[in-house]
């Protein structure tokens, strides 16, 4: 696969569909440019995501893919739920070997599909190097979501289905999640998640483990992080605002992990997406009045 196979023109992550102006961005009825198509990944909330005159129910870790040309729009059902999800924009170059992929007929009626909650990892890696001036990085971020695509494929052709983990089911670590996704602003430590899911911490390590292959606390850290990835692109809160938010009392300190997670300082960060991104998305969603760094 060469580079120029694939191009991809946005991602997008939103944490909670809930402010008002990022709600009617999202649930416009829309469609993209000739030859633009988009994944839309939901990790949690209440909502539909309506297709060419179809509405389907938004369930944790579906999949909906938008082929060039068909409008679509995401219906959120409560904002004490919200939504929580990534879209990739991107096109293909005709008559590269993605090209029939992303065309045919099984890859298309195999969606919408569930695959889990575990690739927000992989979604959430290529909307950083995306984000990133470093162009290598950009160019990792085209070839990871390429690498995505003929997992996909592969998977379709084995199965006749999109592939979701087998330890998807497991209530513990169900439980655990949804605590991590409700304590992002107030860190707590893995005896109490543990005690309220009802399983020693060691337990719950273990089983952890055994479905992301990270420590719970591990994960809990990236998902605070990658919520403050979203608030420095849909909001005009300032570096320590976002900071407070996401559980950091000491700015310097959230400045250094997001670094370490990002690759870029948090201020960089929105700078970078705000000069980079070439559907303005920024100027659409936030609100006029304001700036944060």
């Amino acid at each position: 696969m060469y580079e120029a196979d694939i191009d991809i023109r946005d991602v997008v992550f939103v944490h909670a569909l809930q402010m008002p102006h990022l709600v009617l961005w999202h649930s416009r009825w829309h469609g993209h440019d000739p030859g633009e198509m988009e994944f839309h990944y939901f990790l949690d909330g209440a909502g539909s995501f309506k297709q060419a005159g179809t509405v389907y129910s938004i369930e944790r870790g579906s999949l909906f893919f938008s082929p060039p040309g068909v409008e679509h729009a995401i219906v959120t059902n409560d904002l004490d739920n919200p939504i929580t999800y990534y879209a990739v924009l991107f096109a293909v170059a005709p008559r590269s070997r993605l090209a029939g992929v992303v065309a045919n007929k099984r890859f298309l009626s195999s969606f919408p599909g569930r695959i889990g909650v575990r690739r927000r990892v992989r979604f959430e890696e290529i909307k950083n190097k995306y984000v990133h001036d470093n162009p290598y990085y950009r160019s990792a971020a085209c070839h990871d979501l390429a690498s995505f695509i003929f997992d996909l494929a592969a998977a379709l052709v084995e199965r006749r289905q999109l592939p979701v983990s087998s330890d998807e089911h497991s209530i513990h670590v169900d439980r655990l999640l949804a605590l991590f996704q409700r304590h992002l602003d107030t860190p707590r430590p893995l005896s109490d998640f543990a005690g309220e899911v009802g399983v020693s911490p060691e337990h719950l390590i273990r089983l952890f483990r055994s479905r992301f292959a990270i420590s719970p606390m591990a994960y809990y850290r990236r998902l605070r992080l990658e919520a403050a990835s979203s608030l420095l692109l849909n909001t005009t809160d300032s570096v320590k605002e976002i900071a407070w938010r996401t559980g950091y009392e000491d700015q310097d300190r959230f400045s250094a992990a997001f670094k370490k997670y990002a690759g870029v300082s948090p201020s960089r960060y929105r700078e970078q997406y705000y000069q980079s991104n070439p559907t303005d998305y920024a100027v659409r969603v936030l609100p006029a009045t304001g700036g944060g760094a």
